[in-house]
């Protein structure tokens, strides 16, 4: 197989001119495949790249004009997940370009069984990962031969490398570890604290309505393949496709009949069910309800689980909701089968819909601002017959660019002098622009649009005072407009330069090693300090475990070309613009 997927970086305008222009597409990346591959997991990681957890290599079983080829429904599962698929667990690592770091494969050659799938992934304390999904097993008793599906939580270092894997033994919840009848599912995971992990998925018994259950396993285990474990009996409900896990100490889950809420300290566990649903796929919290992502559309319900009010999929032309996650606290996204992402207020009204290239399964929240979004291209959408199968987008915060308007006065230039300035030095924020346009056409005015610096050399016919003006676009075409005022004289120099609004440009010279001190407060947290040019790509990442307070020196890369950068940190949820920087 060829691994699939696709990455792309957008922007998005303000929520209140939906109609007004459409992102464009910044960056892809792609990687082929030849069978139904799918992505489930998607996380952010420290560093600001990526880590996707899925699948490859699913035998095809839908017919070609079904619009809904991602989630199976349950009976779907009973009958085609134990005999005749065959896939693969698979881990993808890239960084915040979308560059590959690595990839993994959990299958037979880690010692496993050689069916499975991954539906979660989370990020650990020592930067590994954990992964939720299932390990299809070939077991044998005196009535023949059977497979078993097993949950498994499987536990990866920084490098991806598998360091153990937890399957839920079957006796622990119901029915015989050797019954061909009873089958686990993990379909997500998270560090509910610093000791265990939880996952959260399905138990099917034939002949028996789907189960829920929570599967406990500590961080670290002694062996690579373990099944020490406790588990949480919720059999009120049936299945957990996705759980939040809040700071109170508190569980809640979204699956076929509704919501469960599970109290780890105390005896606060209730289910609610809600009427004419059929499966259940995701959940957001935002001020104080929930927001439920089901077949039928979206659910909103109070702390209580009690029901305030629905959408049906036809007001947002959305299908089945697959993903439901905040994005302020006044918007959520939806992510739905039918393709699109679309951005809702916390009343349910639709601020816009943005057509994906595939049907996404997963999203989250990145630490700029911004929205990454996972999917899969159903076999007939794909280009050259599933060139592409799996896609990763990243999309903009939907907020206005904040724009800083300036006007730098040259008190004197002399005739023949070269004067030159960086434009990085007049923007509040570096990654909102994308390109400069002058817009006052003088002789012997140039500007590096993509470094974003401009030089100016007067002739003895431009004596007298001038106005420069330039345009800096966001991705979106939005504008701000920079004015430079500057009066040419035939016998005096430049005198005076006053950028009004302008923060101080550290300047250095090509092909030196700069060391930089910049004074940071992350409050003994991790700091990430990244490097931007003015095209908003990220030409340099790196992280400082633990950071205490104080003045950091931050050596930049000698072979970075002329023109104008940023430097931003980020600890925490805090981001915090360093230096602007021009190199010449």
């Amino acid at each position: 197989m060829r691994k699939g997927m696709i990455i792309c970086l957008f922007s998005l305008q303000s929520v209140c001119t939906i109609a007004a222009a459409l992102p464009d597409t910044i960056w892809m990346k792609n990687w082929g495949g030849t069978l139904h591959d799918v992505p489930f997991g998607l996380i952010e990681t420290h560093d600001s790249g990526f880590a996707i957890a899925g699948y490859y290599g699913q035998n095809k079983i839908y017919d070609n004009s079904k619009e809904d080829m991602v989630f199976f429904t349950r009976s779907e599962y009973l009958s085609n997940h134990v005999n005749t698929i065959n896939s693969t667990m698979w881990v993808l690592r890239c960084d915040v370009n979308g560059d590959t770091l690595w990839t993994r494969l959990i299958d037979s050659s880690n010692g496993l069984p050689h069916a499975s799938r991954a539906y979660a992934i989370c990020e650990a304390p020592d930067s590994g990962f954990a992964v939720g999904g299932y390990f299809r097993r070939r077991i044998s008793n005196t009535t023949g031969d059977f497979n078993i599906i097993k949950g498994s939580i499987v536990k990866l270092d920084m490098n991806g490398i598998v360091k153990w894997v937890n399957m839920a033994p079957h006796h622990m919840i119901g029915g015989s570890y050797a019954n061909p009848d009873v089958h686990t599912f993990c379909w997500d995971v998270k560090y509910v604290n610093k000791d265990s992990l939880i996952g959260v998925g399905s138990l099917w018994e034939r002949g028996y309505s789907p189960q829920l259950f929570a599967h406990t396993v500590p961080i670290e285990l002694p062996s690579p393949y373990v099944n020490s474990t406790s588990s949480i009996n919720l059999q009120s409900q049936k299945t957990a496709r996705e759980m939040l896990v809040l700071n109170d100490n508190t569980l809640f889950a979204v699956g076929a009949s509704g919501l469960t809420k599970y109290a780890f300290s105390g005896s606060d566990t209730w289910a609610r069910k809600y009427t004419n649903i059929y499966e259940g796929y995701s959940i957001a919290a935002n001020n104080n309800s929930f927001f439920l992502g089901f077949d039928m559309g979206l659910i909103k319900v109070n702390q209580d689980g009690e029901e305030e009010w629905r959408k049906t999929s036809s007001e947002y032309h959305s299908g089945k909701i697959y993903a439901v996650r905040k994005l302020t606290d006044s918007t959520l996204l939806l992510c739905s089968s039918t393709g699109y992402a679309t951005c809702i207020d916390a009343n349910g009204t639709k601020k816009w819909s943005y057509k994906l290239p595939g049907i996404p399964t997963t999203a989250v929240l990145c630490n700029d601002g911004m929205i990454a979004i996972a999917g899969a291209f159903p076999k007939y959408y794909a280009p050259n017959d599933s060139q592409y199968n799996i896609f990763l987008c990243k999309i903009g915060m939907n907020e206005p660019p904040v724009f800083s308007k300036t006007d730098t006065i040259y008190d004197t230039v002399k005739v023949g002098e070269t004067i030159s300035d960086s434009l990085l030095a007049t923007d509040s924020f570096l990654k909102d622009f994308v390109r400069y346009k002058l817009e006052t056409i003088k002789e012997g005015l140039s500007l590096d649009s993509v470094g974003g610096i401009w030089t100016w050399t007067p002739s003895p016919m431009q004596t007298g005072s001038h106005v420069l003006m330039f345009t800096a676009h966001d991705k979106l075409n939005q504008k701000d407009t920079i004015f430079y005022s500057i009066k040419v004289d035939i016998s005096t120099g430049v005198r005076y330069v006053s950028p009004k609004t302008a923060p101080k440009v550290f300047e250095i010279r090509s092909g030196r090693t700069p060391t930089i001190a910049v004074p940071i407060n992350p409050d003994n947290r991790s700091l990430n300090w990244q490097v931007f040019n003015i095209q908003g790509k990220c030409i340099s990442s790196n992280q400082i475990g633990n950071a205490s307070p104080g003045v950091y020196e931050i050596s930049l890369n000698p072979g970075l070309p002329a023109g104008s950068y940023v430097i931003i940190a980020r600890f925490g949820q805090e981001t915090k613009t360093l230096k602007s920087i021009t190199i010449r």
